[in-house]
C-alpha cells in the first residue's frame, strides 16, 4: 500500500496525496495554541492546534504530515511526530481527512428522472402518483447507503496508511540522525 516513489494514497476513485515536511520548532511554547516551524528547506510554517498540548519546545525535530486532495485546494497538517520526544499526534483523523478530501457519491439526475417517470404514468393513469415517487426515492437512500459503506470501508485504512506513513517518516530522521554523528 505505501508505495516509495510517491506517498499518495490511492483506493478506489479515492485519491488523497501526502507531504511530508521535516523541521525544527522555532517559536512557541508549551500552553500556546500554534507553534511556528522552519522547514528543511527554510520555509516558516505556523501550526494551529486547540486540543492537546505537544510540549513542543525551541530547537525540537518534528515532521509534519499533510493532507490534501487534487481535487480540492489546500493541504491539511494530519499528524505531526516529535522526534525528540519520539511521540506522534494525531492532528486530523482519518474520519476527518475523509469528510474534507473525498467526494461523496453523487446521486446521477438522470436516473433519478428516468426513475419518476412511472409517478407521472400512475398520475395520468389512476389521478395518484404518490406510489411512482417510492423509486427515486429508494434510488437516494441506496446511493447514501453506498457511500456510508464506502467511508466504513476506506476510513480504517487511511487511518493505518497515515500510520505507516509516520513510521516511515520517523525511521528516516533516526537513520539520518544515527549517520550524521560523528563516530
Amino acid at each position: 500500500m505505501l508505495n516509495s516513489q510517491s506517498p499518495d494514497f490511492v483506493h478506489g476513485d479515492i485519491t488523497i496525496q501526502f507531504d511530508i515536511e521535516h523541521g525544527v520548532v522555532i517559536g512557541g511554547a508549551s500552553g500556546e495554541d500554534q507553534v511556528w516551524i522552519k522547514t528543511t528547506e527554510g520555509e516558516e510554517r505556523c501550526l494551529t492546534y486547540r486540543f492537546e498540548d505537544f510540549q513542543l519546545r525551541k530547537g525540537q525535530e518534528v515532521s509534519v504530515i499533510y493532507a490534501g486532495s487534487p481535487d480540492r485546494d489546500g493541504m491539511w497538517a494530519a499528524y505531526l511526530r516529535n522526534h525528540d520526544l519520539a511521540r506522534g499526534f494525531v492532528l486530523k483523523s482519518a474520519d476527518e481527512l475523509f469528510d474534507k478530501l473525498v467526494k461523496p457519491l453523487k446521486v446521477s439526475w438522470l436516473i433519478a428522472i428516468i426513475l419518476s417517470i412511472p409517478a407521472g404514468l400512475m398520475t395520468l393513469s389512476f389521478g395518484n402518483g404518490s406510489v411512482g415517487w417510492l423509486l427515486p426515492i429508494a434510488y437516494w437512500f441506496w446511493v447514501g447507503a453506498r457511500d456510508n459503506k464506502r467511508r466504513k470501508r476506506v476510513v480504517p485504512i487511511l487511518e493505518h496508511y497515515v500510520e505507516q506513513l509516520d513510521t516511515r517518516a520517523a525511521v528516516k530522521r533516526s537513520v539520518a540522525r544515527a549517520l550524521s554523528r560523528q563516530w
